[in-house]
């Protein structure tokens, strides 16, 4: 019958700490904090801007009450349950992990009391000192004293040996270098000490940086549609498209996208060419009726759409930034919508 081995299972728990800490902060952050602090309420606070008279204050902070939980929803309360489940692994690998006694490491003029370099002479008076008071036959209701006086000897052998000395300082074993190794696959220059750092700091940005930051953008990709755009503009389009649908209205549907809702009028004069395309007849045709009164449209997209396809622009509107900006902006979404 084979000897039962007695394994150390301390590594584990090292290991588990370490894949676990790597997974749990950046999903912490992903799937908690950012819809709590960093959605619907927070767009909201840093985007919508509202004059101050005591009616629209009002009108504020009615929609601030809305959104102050939009977070809590089925989904989230999975996420929050899976994070908890995760958390309490951490917590519990973190435990074991620091009540965990380091490793004893045999090193010889530590275990004489000695320094390093001290002379034959100090260390047999050490060790005349030692095997006195560690004798098994003085210390008989110890069950380590055999095994203490075996490291006291051990290292009286190897502190007196010059030749076992040298070996033992220079490679952990007074038998010189051992035979077997092990290596990392990489180039020969790379594991010199100069090195180290580098290769362990390159290391960890892959592990706890490039891995997840990989993981979350795949995430993030299978929220988007064709093109890059937001998959929920197909419930957003498909609301408003009937068999009755005009051509004329196509612009003020596009309008409606989550992308063309996200562009801002930043600027008086921006506003004043706006105003101007919006005052065509062709324009106002495509202009959305809005049956819904709790929903507001941002029509900037279709003034800059309309006006590129009926040539209302002047020379001198391109010299606004933020019309070319915001043109060129709806000119490269508008084929993605096509796609949906």
């Amino acid at each position: 019958e084979k000897e039962q081995l007695d394994y150390d299972d301390s590594a584990f728990y090292y290991f588990s700490l370490a894949i676990l800490s790597v997974v749990v902060f950046p999903l912490t952050y992903y799937l908690i904090i950012q819809p709590i602090f960093f959605g619907d309420m927070a767009i909201l606070n840093s985007q919508l801007k509202n004059c101050k008279c005591s009616i629209c204050q009002k009108r504020m902070a009615e929609r601030r009450a809305i959104y102050r939980f939009s977070w809590v929803k089925p989904w989230f309360m999975g996420r929050l349950a899976f994070m908890v489940v995760l958390w309490s692994l951490w917590f519990s690998c973190f435990n074991t992990v620091k009540d965990i006694e380091p490793l004893k490491t045999f090193i010889p003029h530590e275990i004489l009391g000695v320094d390093e370099s001290a002379p034959v002479s100090k260390v047999k008076k050490a060790y005349r000192k030692l095997s006195r008071e560690k004798h098994p036959d003085k210390n008989p209701d110890n069950p380590e004293a055999v095994n203490e006086f075996i490291q006291i000897t051990k290292a009286y052998t190897i502190m007196t040996d010059e030749k076992a000395r040298e070996n033992f300082l220079k490679f952990g074993n007074p038998d010189g270098k051992g035979s077997f190794a092990v290596g990392i696959a990489l180039p020969n220059f790379l594991q010199k000490k100069d090195y180290q750092l580098q290769v362990l700091l390159v290391f960890f940005l892959v592990v706890v940086v490039v891995i997840p930051g990989y993981f979350i953008s795949q995430i993030n990709q299978n929220e988007k549609d064709v093109g890059g755009v937001d998959i929920d503009n197909r419930k957003r389009l498909t609301e408003v498209i009937n068999e009755n649908l005009q051509g004329k209205q196509i612009p003020g549907i596009l309008a409606r996208s989550y992308e063309f809702q996200a562009l801002k009028v930043r600027s008086t004069e921006e506003a004043a060419i706006l105003k101007r395309i919006k005052g065509d007849d062709r324009v106002k045709e495509a202009i959305p009726k809005q049956s819904d009164k709790k929903e507001t449209i941002q029509l900037k997209s279709l003034f800059l759409l309309t006006g590129y396809m009926y040539d209302l622009f002047e020379e001198k509107d391109m010299e606004n930034l933020e019309i070319k900006k915001d043109l060129e902006t709806v000119l490269k979404t508008l084929p993605s919508y096509l796609e949906i």
